[in-house]
């Protein structure tokens, strides 16, 4: 774990509930149980899938162990896969979002959704030509967050319809660079 990266730094739990409930819809709720059963072994002090409360504040080491364990499990293709499931909503206002919502809408709100979700950061956008560009200045964490983040902005522009959606983490903390920086495109 990148202790260092998580001073500070945390997730409110409805993250946690959007991959929770993608990844008992893959591997239904003895998959997700298996998970937290693993979790408590090496100690997990986060919320679990009985007791996750969608406005509290939670640790982000404890969503990075949960992401971790999930990863070591069910592998990497499974955590993509998991991690673009997550950004999908149900029921009336997932239907509203998928008929109505456009790349533009969505880049509008943006900052506003980063800050919804997370203590610390920034992330921005533009979009031109079929192209998403996001910035997020001290949002990085881990690699592995990075991956989820990848395929999660992925799954969004899939879940309003658009086709050929492609995700690319251009640029990385991790690897050096000042933001981490995200290019994502879809056929016209």
């Amino acid at each position: 774990m990148e202790d260092n990266n998580y001073k500070g730094k945390k997730v409110y739990g409805g993250v946690f509930a959007g991959r929770m409930e993608a990844m008992r819809n893959i591997h239904g709720k003895e998959g997700l149980n298996a998970i937290f059963d693993r979790l408590r072994k090496i100690g997990y002090a986060g919320p679990d899938n009985e007791n996750v409360k969608l406005k509290q504040m939670y640790e982000i080491k404890d969503f990075m162990q949960f992401l971790e364990t999930y990863f070591e499990m069910y592998g990497e293709n499974d955590f993509r896969r998991m991690s673009k499931l997550s950004s999908r909503k149900k029921g009336i206002i997932g239907t509203f979002i998928r008929w109505a919502a456009t790349p533009e809408m969505i880049v509008s709100k943006v900052p506003m959704y980063w800050k919804q979700f997370y203590s610390f950061g920034e992330l921005s956008a533009t979009v031109e030509n079929n192209k998403i560009m996001l910035t997020g200045k001290d949002t990085y964490v881990s690699p592995l967050l990075c991956e989820s983040l990848t395929y999660y902005y992925q799954g969004i522009l899939e879940f309003i319809g658009l086709k050929g959606v492609a995700t690319k983490h251009t640029k990385c903390v991790g690897s050096g660079e000042d933001v981490c920086e995200w290019e994502i495109t879809w056929n016209g």
